[in-house]
């Protein structure tokens, strides 16, 4: 079960069943046009999962991205030696650093309410898990914390942050920065009583998370085996999806555009054989 919903089928199998279901607190307070537009794409929703520190939990935003940014960073050392112009490159290694904003915005104080525990358990789940040793069982002390597990995340959105090898699982890194921002002019909706302490909830909730991700494949291009590249899925940064007119378009330009040629052909040289 688990493997076929890292290969995505399952993943999106499950995660339409729980729309329909429903099973998200905000789907009950949420605009209902809203709602009908997050199910009908839930493939495209923001998830968060916390594989060490909270592995039994997730986290789902409707997708308002506001920016989304990939920067990939190959690393080298230039060695300047004796009687040569330039200096002799020693390749490192290539990082990976995403950006992305989203906005959220609430229809009433119960969504809003929602939301914010929302953002509440991402940041919970930047704090890593602690163990406790030498604990007394006949006092209250609890013995010495010490870290036992980092915080680190998946994340999946559609076909843009994710694991191409495990679609389902998204792409696991850690997260170096979260910031949340409260733009006052949007307005808050506010709780007061006798029976509350009162409260303030953002109409908008933007919220910004810098992500490193962590390969979890071998990344680069086989030796000795032209144009092979190192995953199961073979596709990378990036999910594709390859169509009946890929082929010939691609097949078409290799050949000369306007050429009499058969299907099977065709076929054959656009998928290598």
């Amino acid at each position: 079960m688990a493997f076929f919903e890292e290969t995505g089928i399952g993943a999106n199998l499950k995660e339409i069943g729980a729309n329909i279901l429903g099973g998200d607190p905000t789907d009950a307070s949420a605009d209902s046009n809203e709602i009908a537009i997050r199910n009908a794409y839930s493939f495209s929703n923001l998830r968060f999962k916390f594989p060490v520190t909270d592995p039994n939990s997730s986290v789902t935003f409707p997708a308002y991205l506001t920016s989304l940014g990939d920067t990939f960073t190959p690393t080298w050392t230039a060695e300047a030696v004796y009687g040569r112009s330039d200096p002799i490159p020693i390749y490192q290694g290539t990082s990976r650093a995403i950006s992305l904003a989203f906005a959220i915005p609430c229809f009433d104080s119960t969504d809003a309410n929602f939301n914010m525990g929302k953002l509440n358990r991402i940041i919970q789940n930047l704090y890593p898990v602690y163990a406790s040793y030498g604990a007394s069982k006949n006092s209250s002390f609890e013995g010495s914390r010490v870290i036992k597990g980092a915080p680190l995340t998946r994340i999946r959105f559609a076909n843009l942050i994710n694991n191409p090898n495990k679609p389902g699982s998204g792409l696991l890194g850690f997260i170096t920065s979260l910031n949340f921002t409260v733009n006052t002019g949007n307005g808050f909706f506010i709780e007061s009583g006798m029976l509350s302490l009162g409260a303030l909830f953002p109409r908008v909730i933007e919220v910004s998370i810098s992500f490193t991700p962590l390969h979890e494949e071998t990344l680069g291009w086989v030796d000795g085996k032209k144009g092979v590249w190192f995953g199961d899925a073979g596709e990378f940064p990036y999910i594709t999806k390859a169509r009946l007119g890929d082929f010939v378009t691609a097949t078409a330009g290799a050949v000369g555009l306007g050429q009499d040629m058969q299907f099977s052909k065709v076929f054959k040289k656009g998928l290598g054989g």
